[in-house]
């Protein structure tokens, strides 16, 4: 979550001072009024979804890895067992 309002909050710094100054060709002015209402909404549209998405990759990743790691290792046990192979065989490298 911390993540997602940081994120948030650098998209609406880029987006403000440097986006939308080279595209209107006039200079960044804070308006303290605006920036509350506008960094929040920056942040729940853009920066909090991103960060619950990631968070579900990368937890689906090392879910994946896990699974991968735990057939390298079923195969090396077979592997061993099946040819009497005393040597370790890298065999999902």
């Amino acid at each position: 979550m911390l993540t997602g309002i940081v994120y948030g909050l650098v998209v609406w710094t880029v987006m403000n001072m440097v986006v939308l100054s080279l595209w209107s060709h006039k200079p960044f002015v804070f308006n303290p009024e605006s920036f509350p209402i506008n960094a929040l909404i920056i942040i729940v549209a853009i920066g909090l979804p991103l960060s619950y998405i990631a968070t579900g990759i990368i937890q689906k990743n090392k879910i994946r890895r896990v699974i991968f790691l735990d057939h390298c290792w079923n195969i090396l046990a077979i592997k061993k067992r099946d040819y009497r192979i005393n040597t370790v065989v890298p065999c999902c490298l």
